[in-house]
């Protein structure tokens, strides 16, 4: 069948990406790509990725980077939001092609499971960053490593397959955000500013701001992007002690979020005079934030954590940079191969104990399905 697929979301995006299958795909791309370089697409092409231009109709022309996948598939690569989406699937539609769900282009690829995962995974990734990485384990990355790995067990290589094992267990800490963004948490006592550092870091008003203590009584989120990075954010009630039952029942909430956040904020009024302090919490990550701080002038010698200013601004880019630097210790390099799913982590993870048993037999047939 001859068609096209949107792989990732429709809507709002920093990159979209489509994939078309027919066998006159190298004729179509001469009808409607534009190559920088100024030449036709041939066979050779294959795997090599080439950036340039697709006119619409209008007489616009979206900047695409185009990956032949075979002879007969390839990837288009476009700015994101469906404007510019749906005006290269038409063009393609306007060429013959049907255009298809992503669960219909699966039915129609022949998919192990792990290139099913990948394409399930570019279909939910937020950010462009993201679909990067994904499109480096569809491009062969991840099963590259995988293989090399099976080949080291089979060769009885101990310590370079730990190793190998290892930093792809390690890697999971970003791959599995890619698609469910980490959890950031903002608390606090009422009325120090919670609502609008959310507001300022999101960059509009998605939290309740009113100056009354209480108003935010139940828990408010909206996803955004830190450097690219997938970010949820979470505002909550102030933590205090009340007799309001709706207010208590958001407190209560509030805990519970805390407990299975990634990071959390803790919010602390500059002009209150409390000394910064971080929350009684398990384990969780936390940064002490100093809100307000225009209305206040730094002591001499302190050097509190953070201070932020919602309303001027002031501290909220030194608050993103040292949120990435600990949700993202490490960037996973342009070519690193990934594990992006809970099914994926078990496996590697089941591996390594097993070779860590000196048991190889059981370490290769624990990675072999993956």
């Amino acid at each position: 069948m001859e068609c096209v697929v949107l792989l990732t979301p429709p809507g709002r995006a920093a990159v979209s990406t489509l994939a078309a299958r027919s066998p006159r795909i190298l004729e179509i791309l001469s009808d409607c790509f534009r190559p920088a370089a100024d030449r036709t697409l041939t066979a050779e092409d294959t795997q090599r990725i080439i950036y340039g231009r697709w006119p619409s109709s209008t007489g616009a022309n979206e900047e695409v980077v185009v990956s032949l996948r075979a002879q007969d598939v390839v990837e288009i690569h476009c700015h994101g939001g469906q404007a510019a989406a749906d005006m290269i699937a038409q063009t393609l539609v306007e060429q013959g092609l049907l255009r298809i769900s992503p669960s219909e282009w699966l039915e129609g690829t022949a998919c192990d499971l792990l290139q099913t995962e990948i394409l399930t995974a570019l279909h939910k990734v937020q950010t462009e960053r993201g679909a990067g990485i994904l499109m480096s384990q569809l491009r062969g990355r991840l099963r590259q490593e995988l293989k090399s790995i099976l080949t080291q067990l089979d060769d009885r290589q101990m310590v370079r397959a730990a190793d190998a094992l290892e930093r792809l267990e390690a890697s999971s800490n970003v791959g599995l955000h890619l698609t469910k963004p980490w959890r950031v948490v903002v608390a606090g006592k009422p009325n120090v500013g919670k609502s609008s550092l959310v507001n300022a870091l999101l960059g509009y008003d998605r939290a309740i701001v009113f100056d009354q203590p209480g108003t935010t009584r139940d828990i408010v989120s909206a996803t955004t992007a830190f450097d690219g990075w997938p970010i949820e954010l979470v505002d909550t009630a102030g933590l205090r002690v009340s007799g309001d039952v709706i207010e208590q029942q958001g407190v209560a909430r509030a805990q519970q979020i805390m407990d299975e956040a990634d990071v959390v904020l803790h919010v602390m009024d500059a002009t209150s005079g409390e000394e910064p302090k971080t929350l009684q919490m398990a384990s969780t990550e936390q940064l002490v934030i100093l809100n307000k701080c225009d209305l206040t002038t730094p002591v001499e010698g302190t050097a509190p954590p953070i201070r932020t200013s919602a309303l001027t601004g002031e501290g909220v880019d030194q608050l993103v940079s040292q949120l990435v630097r600990i949700l993202v210790p490490q960037i996973p390099a342009a070519d690193q191969p990934v594990l992006f799913t809970e099914r994926q982590v078990v496996a590697v993870r089941s591996a390594l104990e097993s070779l860590q048993a000196a048991n190889f037999e059981r370490a290769r047939a624990v990675l072999q399905p993956l």
